[in-house]
Parts: C-alpha cells; structure tokens; sequence
C-alpha cells in the first residue's frame, strides 16, 4: 500500500511489524522515493520509514508474463540492497546510520531506519556553525567513506542533504545508501545528486564511457572534497560558461573556482583540488583523505619528540622498546612511521599505540599512524587496468593541456 497521510500503517511481510506515520509523506530530497516518520509496534522510538516507488512486485492486475518480468527485477533489486544493508549491519559503524529493515508489504518495497527529533540535516546548519564544528563533521564523515571503501562499497551520493548531525554532542552520520554499489560494479544507471556526481559518473549514465571498471572509490572522493568546500566555505564552487556544477565543467572543459576563504589553512585547499581532480587515478583514497585531514587539524606531520619519548617511557616497562624503534625513523621535527608491509608486525605496532596513547591530544595524532598502517587497497584496484580506464585518461590529460570541449 503506498503512502498517502498520516496515521497510514505499512506492515513488514516477513516479519508482521507494523509502522504507523506519525506525519504526512514527503519526498523533498528523497529523488524516486517517499519517506514519512513512523512509530513501531516491535521497535522502539521514532523510525524513518522509505517508500520507493520502483521497482514494483507482482499485482493481479498484470499478466502472468509482466509478473514474472517484475518478480525477476524485484529479487535483484532486494538482493543488491540486502547486500549493502547487511555489511552496515553486521559491523556497525559509528557516523553510518544503521538500517532496522529493508522489508515489503504486497509489491512495494520500504526501508526503515532509526530517527531522532532533535536530528538536523548537515545543509540546514553548515552555515552557522563554529569553523571546529564543521571540522569535527569533516573529520567524521571521512572515517564512514573510510569504512564503505574497505568493505569495497561505493555510497554514490555524498552530500549535505545525507548527512545527519547530532548537536549536542556533535555527532554525524553519513545516511541514504540507496545508491550505493559495489565496487566496478555499478548499476545500468548510477544515481544521485547532480550537483555532487563525479565526472565519470556524468560519462557513465550519458554512455560515453560505459566501462565498469571506471566507476571506483574515486567517485565518492570527488563529491566528498565537494562536501568539504561547501562546509568550509558556505557555497558551492563557481563553475564558467553554460556548465552548472563542477563535474560538468570537467566534462565541458570550461573553468571552475576552487579557492577558498583566505582566513582557511591553504592545506584544504591543495587537498580539496586534489579530491576533485578530474582523473580518478590522481585522487587520494579515503584513507589518505584522512590521514591529511589529521595532519592538517592537528598541525603535526609527525609524531613528536616529546609523544615520542614519552610512549618509550612507558614501553620500556614491558621490554617492547626495541621493537618501538625499529618501526621509526628520525625526520626534522619527530619520527615518522617507516613503511612497514609485514602484517604481523603492523599489528603488533598498533596494538602498542592504542595502548599508550596518553591524552585525547595524543590520540587524535596517533590515529593518523594507525591509518598509515591500515592502507588497505591500492591503486589500481581504485580505477582499474581497463582499456576503458586508460581511454578516459589520456583524454582528460589531453584536455587538460588544450582546454578543448568534450
């Protein structure tokens, strides 16, 4: 049953819970969907419940044919976003907001996820908030694509509007993962905002660059670092001639404006142009999108002498010290973490940071080592060895240098 006002129930096939809308439905930023709040008669506390509005399962008034043509595209449906679902659930991550279900009720498809009144969307409150605030959601947000791109998932559809913010403590929350896809293996047709997509994904629904394997963790680091410029500078970027964002730009070869505030640490601005390079293969991965954005926050690239000293102080009890060493290297202004590969022995490392951290200062600069650590996927795996993938980049590198249309 679709949604139609308040006060409408929609019941769960699988399992007989029953949703009550506690206002009318509504699909202001919501695309091809319908979402109202609700009550449960099994669930506690205030839910988001989700209509979407395709694909439909069978109906009695179609053909015996058009059903089994619907039943097929239903199980696919059901099946991706179950795929997705189930890694947010299974190992729950502290700025993702947990999915309660992915359920149907007769041919129309719903999810539900939990809702707090007191919750505000990132685009209603980026404007007003203290400069450490928006960091603090920088930093945040970051560590939940962190955790998508290691589980190989692309959200798709990074921006404001799927941001959640807590006030009191800060606390953010990446949602909406209903374009969410596996890595190079996007859908036929890849959703989401227009103004936050990436290049590729511009040249991927128009069929101008169809192969898969372009479609990477790449993408979701270009609308992130747009996400960033629009927390740090209360706009988005300025784009020239008849293009109407920045990806569109890229694709049109005509100017855009990455140039923030000049009372911002020119630091985001050099990582935000490298976010939004228009190759996929020059962008940062999620991981080192972090790691800046801890060194950038903290003014330390690397670990200090005295932090030093003082964990070494502290190991030396235990006998590790000797170990300790070996994992550092002297650098003008402290050690920096060598680049170790034997996996043994980066955990034995981490397990020695996490447990001599000494303040919450010390640990926000040790978080960034810890990560250097965890450098998970590579490359190539980002952005493929296609032929495809080869194309498209000599021919940005080509546009670049001639400043020609596509």
């Amino acid at each position: 049953m679709p949604f139609k006002k308040k006060g409408d129930q929609v019941i769960n096939n699988d399992t007989g819970e029953v949703f009550t809308l506690t206002r009318d439905p509504s699909n202001q930023n919501a695309g091809k969907c319908m979402w109202a709040t609700t009550t449960s008669n099994k669930t506690p506390g205030a839910i988001f419940v989700k209509q979407y509005l395709s694909p439909k399962g069978p109906s009695t008034m179609a053909s015996p044919e058009e059903n089994e043509r619907r039943l097929k595209i239903c199980e696919e449906f059901k099946k991706q976003k179950l795929e997705v679902f189930n890694i947010i659930k299974d190992t729950p991550h502290q700025h993702l907001l947990t999915p309660i279900a992915l359920f149907q009720e007769k041919s129309t498809f719903f999810s539900a996820y939990p809702f707090k009144k007191e919750d505000k969307l990132a685009d209603e409150i980026i404007d007003t908030i203290s400069f450490d605030d928006k960091l603090n959601i920088m930093r945040q947000v970051t560590s939940a694509v962190v955790y998508l791109h290691k589980n190989k998932l692309i959200h798709s559809d990074i921006k404001p509007t799927n941001l959640i913010i807590l006030s009191s403590p800060l606390h953010a929350y990446l949602i909406d993962y209903d374009s969410a896809y596996f890595n190079q293996k996007p859908p036929d047709e890849i959703e989401g905002d227009f103004v936050y997509r990436s290049p590729e994904m511009i040249r991927f629904n128009n069929k101008s660059a169809r192969d898969p394997n372009l479609m990477t963790h790449a993408s979701d680091i270009f609308s992130l670092g747009l996400l960033f410029y629009r927390i740090l500078s209360n706009k988005l970027p300025p784009v020239q001639g008849d293009a109407a964002y920045v990806a569109q730009a890229i694709v049109n070869g005509v100017g855009y404006d990455l140039t923030l505030g000049a009372s911002i640490d020119k630091r985001f601005e050099q990582l935000i142009k490298q976010m939004l390079h228009p190759l996929p293969i020059e962008r940062p991965s999620a991981l080192n999108v972090e790691r800046e954005l801890i060194k950038i926050i903290s003014g330390k690239g690397s670990l200090g002498v005295q932090l030093y000293s003082s964990i070494m102080e502290k190991i030396k009890t235990i006998g590790d010290s000797k170990f300790w060493e070996t994992c550092w290297e002297k650098t003008t202004d402290g050690y920096e973490i060598k680049n170790i590969t034997n996996e043994s022995k980066k955990k034995k490392l981490s397990e020695i940071l996490a447990k001599y951290a000494l303040s919450t200062e010390e640990r926000s600069v040790l978080n960034d080592f810890e990560i250097k650590l965890d450098e998970s996927y590579d490359l190539k795996e980002r952005i493929g060895n296609s032929e495809g993938a080869k194309s498209i980049n000599k021919s940005v590198k080509i546009n670049m240098r001639k400043k020609k249309r596509w």
